[in-house]
């Protein structure tokens, strides 16, 4: 391959390595700070959604770097190794791509079920707090809130809508699956771009490899 190729293919790596390092920063993120970070991390589903993806962008982060760092190898077993590895990544990413897009409402479902169950007090105060809503389905709960001494530093000049937390909530799970889908579509576009590179390196160096017919008579 030519001197521009080889430019290509390390400036290509280095954009590989950027999404993966993009993927890990969504998923510490979405663990840390998001909104939602207190319903993620109760909801088995999407934590085990958030780690594998995690796992993904490491590996491109990881694979990306290394090769536009050491250049390009000319060794064919490594190619058919690394499509087989972009393979198993672009079938566990089209997975997760898939899984995310029919499983926000079960996220909706599942996020009711969390406030009643696994959430403390505190928590979702914080929650409220944080939406400005009062309660799941029903602004009691803010009102009990307010009577407990150990809350009024916090509700001390806080006013809060009458609006139930179900809706806001609802609208910032619809918003996290959309950024979330983004992102893993703009991972899953470059482990597809990675792919065929490396299936077209794989097969035209596999080409000068092996002997013609013609060349052995």
């Amino acid at each position: 391959m030519d001197t521009w190729g080889r430019y290509f293919f390390v400036v290509f790596n280095l954009a590989v390595a950027i999404s993966g390092i993009i993927s890990i920063a969504f998923c510490l993120w979405s663990r840390g700070t998001s909104a939602l970070r207190e319903l993620i991390e109760h909801d088995g589903e999407v934590t085990r959604t958030i780690q594998i993806f995690f796992a993904m962008g490491l590996i491109c982060a990881l694979l990306g770097g290394i090769q536009s760092y050491v250049g390009m190898p000319k060794t064919v077993k490594f190619y058919k190794c690394l499509i087989f590895v972009w393979i198993v990544l672009i079938v566990t990413a089209s997975s997760l791509f898939a899984v995310s897009f029919f499983n926000e409402n079960g996220l909706e479902h599942r996020s009711r079920h969390i406030w009643n169950t696994s959430l403390d007090a505190n928590t979702r105060l914080n929650i409220q707090l944080r939406f400005n809503c009062c309660g799941y389905f029903d602004c009691s709960e803010w009102t009990q809130f307010k009577k407990q001494e150990i809350f009024q530093v916090k509700l001390q000049t806080t006013k809060i809508q009458q609006v139930h937390c179900d809706g806001k909530m609802f609208e910032e799970i619809h918003k996290f699956t959309k950024e979330f889908m983004f992102v893993l579509g703009f991972l899953l576009f470059f482990m597809l771009l990675q792919f065929i590179i490396s299936a077209t390196i794989y097969f035209s160096t596999n080409s000068r490899v092996v002997p013609t017919t013609s060349a052995l008579l």
